[in-house]
This record gives structure tokens, sequence and C-alpha cells, in this order.
């Protein structure tokens, strides 16, 4: 059998194994691109900004929800649309409330945001 040494190396040899080093890396690079929803789990982005101190009872929560099957504001669960917008509200309690929301993906992986707010009346 012949000994592969320094003088046996071809070009093409070079470019054959080179080629397929790239193919390789562009492969495992692609199938970490497409698995990133996968891998980051749910998320819940909040839009706006939610003062602590609240003058109306009904205060409006917005957001956006990713890579979810199911969202829950305070336990009940509400709807997102195509693109994961989502909009309801919240009922204060006279004195401190905290809202909780969470979302779930299809792998039982969960996350939940929390804003406390405080109802005082003018």
């Amino acid at each position: 059998m012949p000994r592969l040494s320094v003088s046996n190396i071809t070009f093409g040899t070079i470019v054959r194994v080179g080629s397929i080093v790239c193919l390789c890396g562009i492969i495992a690079w692609y199938m970490l691109f497409q698995a990133r929803n996968l891998i980051n789990g749910p998320v819940i982005e909040l839009q706006g900004t939610y003062d602590v101190v609240q003058t109306e009872r009904v205060v409006p929560i917005h957001g956006i929800a990713r890579n979810i099957v199911k969202i829950t504001l305070d336990g009940r669960e509400i709807t997102t649309d195509k693109e994961g917008v989502f909009s309801d509200e919240i009922v204060l309690e006279s004195g401190y409330t905290v809202m909780t929301l969470e979302a779930f993906d299809r792998f039982g992986r969960e996350t939940e945001v929390t804003r406390e707010f405080v109802f005082k009346p003018e």
C-alpha cells in the first residue's frame, strides 16, 4: 500500500478536501440557524412603558410572544395573531397588584414576565 507523503498531495486533492470541509461547515451553520428558535425557547416582549403607580383601574397590556404554543395573563389564556402580537387588559385591585404573563413552547419550556402595579385613583 503506498504511503501518503507531501509529494503525493496534489492541487486537486487540496481543492477536494477544502470543498468538503467548506460544505460541512455550511451545512452545520444552516442547521444551527434553522434551530435557533428551538434553542431560544419561548420569548415575551412587552411593548410600552408600565408605570408602577397607576391612576386608571384598567391597564392595557401589549406585546409580542415568539416560539410559543400558549400564553396566559394571570392564569387566563390569551390569544395572539400569527405574528405573535397580543393585546389584553388587566383590572387593578385597590392598592397593590402583580400581573404575570407566562408563555409555553411545544417542549414544555416556559418563561414568565411580571409587573407590579399600585392603583391610586386621583
